[in-house]
């Protein structure tokens, strides 16, 4: 089990002013076409980056190559590498990736260094003065990580729960203290029924029933549900908006959900009507989708309201 003492805090004692502070699991996806680096956290730090939002992210990676790799990209996409623990004793966070007909399937590795973050008094003031803290489950699936980010939520501003079932890797206690904790959750459509104990089903009313259910349970007002070429649907504050895809050719999904959280909150926390906040991450979804790789190369321009 992993020891929060092995970890090695970052040598940087810059100071941050962050809009967003993403936490969790940092890794390299494997797939047929070479490594590309990944873990929803900093897939998502990322894009907000590059769509004009100061980001970070707090992870750690092992003391090998692969993990001095993933600091020299964390800097080279804009965020503070010093965000990232390096730990002596667990590797970097590696997963193989299987596509079939476009979709995804994960063997994750364990342990790694992303189960072992450990609480700082830096990461706690990076934290308390962001505009939003985004966090998943998968990254709670070890103590030490689940502990630290269990303080996080005790001085974090508006937390953003990003869903991220990955089975074994799903346990039922750790969604629901999610969900408690949340002020907004972003989730897929299966995912949504899977939590909520209900059929899958593509009926609109099926969709809304489940969000409002979940939304009341867990008193959050923000609900965004994501369904690939369907378009996503947003609960919030009672009012059930849905927003269509843009048609694209899907290259491969890997790290598209990640993308249309980015580029929701990327509109919604710079003051943009949540239905706008919503077309726009469906726009940056779909980009993504449609190019190899969880973070693909794409100017900003690449965003606007124009086709693909």
């Amino acid at each position: 089990m992993p020891d929060a003492t092995q970890t090695r805090p970052p040598e940087s004692d810059s100071n941050h002013q962050l809009d967003v502070v993403c936490y969790g699991e940092v890794l390299w996806d494997s797939v047929p076409q070479g490594l590309f680096l990944g873990g929803a956290p900093f897939n998502v730090a990322a894009h907000l980056k590059r769509l004009g939002i100061s980001a970070g992210i707090v992870s750690a990676v092992g003391e090998d190559v692969l993990g001095s790799e993933i600091v020299r990209r964390a800097g080279s996409y804009g965020l503070p590498a010093d965000l990232i623990q390096r730990d002596t004793d667990l590797p970097t966070g590696f997963v193989d990736v299987t596509v079939e007909a476009g979709s995804p399937s994960y063997v994750i590795r364990e342990p790694a260094a992303w189960d072992n973050i450990a609480w700082t008094n830096k990461i706690d003031t990076v934290v308390k003065t962001a505009k939003a803290f985004v966090f998943g489950t998968l990254a709670q699936r070890m103590p030490t990580s689940r502990e630290t980010l269990h303080r996080l939520w005790s001085v974090a501003p508006t937390k953003v729960l990003d869903v991220n079932l990955r089975p074994p890797h799903d346990d039922r206690s750790i969604v629901s203290q999610s969900w408690d904790a949340a002020d907004v959750v972003k989730l897929n459509d299966d995912e949504l029924f899977w939590i909520a104990n209900m059929t899958a089903s593509t009926e609109q009313n099926r969709l809304r029933n489940a969000a409002d259910m979940l939304s009341a349970r867990h008193d959050v007002a923000t609900v965004i549900i994501t369904r690939g070429a369907s378009g996503a649907c947003l609960l919030h504050d009672g009012a059930w908006l849905e927003a269509a895809s843009d048609p694209v050719e899907v290259v491969d999904t890997i790290g598209a959900g990640d993308a249309f959280l980015a580029g929701f909150l990327s509109r919604w926390l710079t003051g943009q009507h949540p239905e706008a906040a919503l077309r726009f991450a469906n726009r940056v979804g779909g980009l993504v989708a449609s190019r190899p790789g969880a973070i693909p190369h794409y100017a900003p321009v690449d965003t606007h309201d124009r086709p693909i």
